[in-house]
């Protein structure tokens, strides 16, 4: 499932998810935004969209990719210090990625999804 952003017809980012029937979650799988409108709340509108999509069509949550870039993380943290997410899973200290043990690798956002995620 795509979703995506547009200013008029020019498309300024999207979002790709994929349903988890297993898990009854949408995971997130990749997030793009062009350089010119980052940090202008294009991804939390995607984000917002995909969200709300998973809750309307399944009644699942959203959730993150567990290969989060800085942007995405500081995202999903947000989430979190606003009460809509929550971390879901942590890295182990075994992990191949070099990531310190009890970093979330993993955020879920709550249930039915807040109208806004800003």
């Amino acid at each position: 499932m795509r979703v995506l952003a547009f200013d008029g017809e020019r498309p300024l980012g999207s979002l790709m998810m994929y349903e988890t029937r297993r898990s009854r979650t949408f995971d997130v799988a990749q997030i793009e935004v062009l350089d010119a409108y980052q940090r202008r709340g294009v991804a939390t509108a995607l984000y917002e969209q995909a969200a709300q999509y998973a809750w309307r069509t399944r009644r699942y949550a959203l959730v993150s990719d567990w290969r989060l870039n800085e942007i995405s993380r500081s995202f999903w943290e947000k989430q979190v210090r606003l009460g809509h997410a929550q971390c879901a899973v942590v890295w182990t200290s075994d992990n191949d990625e070099d990531v310190p043990a009890g970093v979330c690798k993993m955020y879920r956002l709550r249930t039915p999804p807040p109208d806004s995620l800003r």
